[in-house]
């Protein structure tokens, strides 16, 4: 995708069924957290799904949930990353 926008079409245009938007979930967070940086496409573009769909609102809640959970096995990076995509999607209040 070029952008989060466009992603976000992309996506959107698949007609996926709710088990598969929790998929979609759990691939941004994953994805979010293998960076070596803080990459702020993935909290832009989760904000995005949110703001279309209320089921990915709660599938961000139910995975964010899990991602927390294990924290204390994952490395520094993933677990900062993680934190700031909650934080940026807090602050859109998504």
């Amino acid at each position: 995708a070029d952008d989060y926008v466009h992603a976000s079409e992309r996506l959107g245009k698949l007609g996926l069924k709710r088990a598969q938007r929790a998929e979609v979930v759990r691939v941004l967070l994953h994805c979010c957290g293998a960076e070596a940086g803080y990459n702020a496409f993935y909290a832009l573009l989760a904000a995005r799904l949110c703001a279309s769909h209320r089921e990915y609102r709660f599938a961000f809640h139910f995975a964010l949930w899990d991602a927390f959970k294990a924290l204390d096995e994952a490395p520094l990076h993933r677990a900062a990353n993680t934190a700031k995509m909650l934080a940026a999607l807090l602050l859109r209040a998504a």
